[in-house]
Order: structure tokens, then C-alpha cells, then sequence
């Protein structure tokens, strides 16, 4: 029961992780108008940050799921289940985040081409999680030309090596 556990908070983790920077990309993308007029910063500075800062933590995230996924789960199966798994937790995020940051201003409302937008990624980013998920099980050692030699003293060739 504890390994079953275990595994089921991994994963868990995993998919929250996945979550978090597609709902921190949309709530940037969305708030943008509200988060120039309450911090005061400049239409490149706010370019920066709802541009810069997504796309630096997707790189983190995405080596971060990688190497947890690869340690964690390795070649199990039940890693997929996460493509799946990340929309609760997004929707968690977001729903949390409107929660302590309720729109008071009704100039602060997102543009309606945001819901299309957030609608097809919904559709896109599984396939994402998927190819990350995918991608643990790919060698990536680099091979040299030379022959290895195996635990047995065989080479690859089958030969033994003396």
C-alpha cells in the first residue's frame, strides 16, 4: 500500500508540474493590462516579463519533468496518466489565483480571443506532456565507434577478449 502511495504522489507532483507553467503563461497573458497599470512598469518591461519569464520556466519545468520522470518512474507506464492529469491542477491554479486576485476594475477583464486561446492549447499541450513523457526513454549516452566490452569479458562482436 505505501509503494502504491508513494506512487501516486509522484505522480501527482509531476502533474501539478506540468500544470504550473501553462497556467502561469496564460495568467500573464491575460493580466497584462492589469499588471502594467498596478505595477507602473513600461510596455517593454511588460513584454519581458509576460514573454521571458514563461518561456525560462517551461525550459525548467520541462528539464525538471524530465529528470523527475526519468528517476521516479523510469519505464513504467503509468507516467502517461499525467497528460491527462494536468488539467485538474491547472484548473486548481487557476481558480486559486482568481480567488486572491478577484478583477475589481472592469477594464482589467481579458479580451474573449484569450478563451480561444487557452481552449486550444488545452487541445495542444498534452501532446507536449506526452513527448517529454516519451522522450524518458531514449538513450541519449553518446556511442563511440570502439567496441564495448560486456560484464562477461565478451566484446560486441560476440568474441572473447583476452
Amino acid at each position: 500500500m505505501k509503494k502504491f502511495t508513494l506512487g501516486f504522489l509522484r505522480l501527482n507532483l509531476a502533474s501539478a508540474l506540468y500544470a504550473l507553467p501553462f497556467t502561469i503563461y496564460f495568467e500573464l497573458g491575460a493580466n497584462y493590462y492589469r499588471i502594467e497599470r498596478l505595477t507602473g512598469w513600461s510596455r517593454s518591461q511588460m513584454s519581458l516579463i509576460t514573454e521571458g519569464f514563461p518561456a525560462a520556466l517551461w525550459l525548467a519545468v520541462t528539464v525538471l519533468a524530465y529528470v523527475w520522470t526519468r528517476r521516479k518512474f523510469g519505464k513504467k507506464r503509468s507516467r502517461y496518466i499525467s497528460a491527462l492529469l494536468w488539467l485538474p491542477y491547472s484548473a486548481l491554479f487557476f481558480y486559486v489565483f482568481a480567488s486572491f486576485f478577484p478583477i475589481a476594475d472592469p477594464g482589467d477583464k481579458p479580451n474573449p480571443a484569450i478563451g480561444l486561446m487557452l481552449l486550444g492549447a488545452m487541445f495542444a499541450y498534452p501532446v507536449y506532456v506526452l513527448i517529454v513523457n516519451a522522450l524518458v526513454l531514449v538513450d541519449w549516452r553518446v556511442q563511440s565507434g570502439e567496441t564495448e566490452e560486456f560484464k562477461d569479458g565478451r566484446t560486441e562482436s560476440g568474441g572473447r577478449q583476452d
